[in-house]
């Protein structure tokens, strides 16, 4: 075997890579929907300052992915993060998906996802200063109301 040779990729090598990965999970996965990436961001304002928000969006394969969800001290465990995570869900379903995906850390706010409905699928253990990593999910499709 020949020595390899590693370096950085240009741009039009990425867009090989890309077209490579997109040919191989078409050969896979037959016809690909892809769905244009939506910004759901929303923020809960007392005053016009910001004591909660939420950053998510709709990825391109029509899953919610919420990225950040964060409530002022002062204001925790008063309902502020369950309305915006009820908020973004719903705005989710409307568009359409059906399944929410997020991460947290062992010291964030597992317990919290849990009550949301959100189970773990995955653990990265030790990856952040000893802490834990939970990969939380949830069907957007299975609502009883």
């Amino acid at each position: 075997m020949s020595e390899i040779k590693i370096e950085e990729a240009t741009l039009e090598e990425r867009e090989h890579i890309n077209e490579g990965l997109n040919q191989y999970a078409l050969d896979a996965l037959g016809e690909i929907v892809e769905y244009p990436r939506i910004s759901i961001n929303r923020v809960i304002k007392i005053n016009e300052t910001v004591i909660a928000g939420i950053i998510a969006e709709r990825d391109r394969w029509n899953i919610l992915k919420i990225e950040l969800l964060w409530v002022h001290e002062a204001y925790r465990n008063s309902g502020y993060a369950g309305a915006l995570m009820k908020e973004v869900e719903d705005y989710a379903r409307d568009l359409g998906c059906k399944l929410s995906q997020l991460t947290t850390l062992e010291y964030q706010a597992k317990g919290f996802y849990e009550k949301c409905g959100y189970e773990v699928f995955g653990i990265l253990e030790k990856c952040v200063q000893g802490q834990d990593r939970y990969y939380m999910s949830k069907r957007l499709d299975d609502v009883v109301e």
